[in-house]
């Protein structure tokens, strides 16, 4: 085996550390995402959070069914009707964000349904890499967000806000969760999806479309503060972010990430402890660097 420091033998005229070496080191790296979930719902920690996600999805079932029903009435009222149907996904390159409680359940979906979890995996660096094209104003819309949500926005914030929403939509990047123009989490998606419905004819919705400006949305309340608490109490009574983000820092990180969230500090060192856990993968010593740590921001 070659130096660390010595030319690689590949000729590629790198050092051996930062060429073929690099490549050996991430083959054999741990493979988090199927760690994360192999120890998901193990031991007691991972028992609470399973009732948890199962819990919820009785909740969300008759949640959306409610805003659905009140939509629909609140539709025949004014004499129209909804035009939102499968197979229109026109909407579906917005902004959507989620609590935790939402984002813990679509994980929890998504373990339960391989092939809509697969697809998600191999969508999810193309949605990445396009809204990476938005530098400093994702995280803002973020920001703002929260403000909205907590009723503190200024006209500044709410200006910065929909600037925001704007240039995100103008980027035309479909759901990592949206196949051939249908949701595929559509039984655990999002309240704000389920919330916002089309009263026109579907062209209405494409942003360049000139009818676009002539369309008219109905939109059910959305009370984030009502939803069910999370299994293990945070300090803030929301916690949320952009779904499709959301949902693959749990996936991808786990315990590690979920422990970044205040008042759930202590949730990896609980999880990891388990004697469950470790049997689960067979480790004498379940080292919390081996469920991938957080990535420096």
């Amino acid at each position: 085996m070659p130096e660390r420091n010595a030319p690689c033998p590949c000729g590629s005229g790198k050092k051996y550390k930062k060429c073929c070496n690099l490549n050996t080191v991430r083959a054999h790296a741990p493979d988090t995402i199927a760690i994360n979930r192999a120890v998901a719902y193990k031991g007691e920690v991972g028992r609470r959070r399973l009732a948890f996600c199962e819990a919820y999805t009785i909740a969300k079932k008759e949640g959306l069914a409610n805003v659905e029903a009140k939509l629909r009435q609140s539709a025949e009222e004014m004499g129209k009707t909804i035009t939102c149907h499968k197979g229109c996904g026109h909407c579906c390159d917005i902004y959507v964000f989620a609590n935790l409680q939402e984002s813990e359940n679509i994980v929890h979906y998504l373990y339960e349904h391989e092939e809509t979890f697969q697809y998600y995996l191999r969508q999810y660096p193309r949605w990445k890499e396009k809204i990476g094209r938005l530098g400093a104003t994702m995280p803002n819309i973020d920001k703002m967000q929260e403000k909205v949500l907590f009723g503190i926005a200024t006209e500044d914030d709410r200006r910065a806000f929909n600037d925001g929403l704007t240039a995100y939509a103008t980027l035309r990047n479909p759901c990592p969760f949206l196949r051939d123009n249908a949701c595929t989490i559509y039984e655990v998606r999002p309240y704000v999806c389920a919330g916002v419905v089309s009263i026109n004819p579907p062209g209405h919705c494409i942003p360049d479309n000139p009818t676009s400006k002539e369309n008219m949305l109905m939109k059910a309340d959305y009370l984030p503060q009502n939803d069910i608490p999370y299994f293990m109490p945070a300090k803030a009574a929301i916690n949320f972010g952009c779904m499709p983000a959301l949902v693959y820092q749990i996936i991808k990180y786990g315990y590690a990430f979920l422990s970044t969230i205040e008042g759930l500090e202590d949730l990896q060192r609980l999880a990891t402890g388990d004697p469950a856990v470790r049997a689960t993968l067979a480790w004498p010593n379940a080292a919390s660097l081996r469920f991938g740590s957080m990535p420096e921001k």
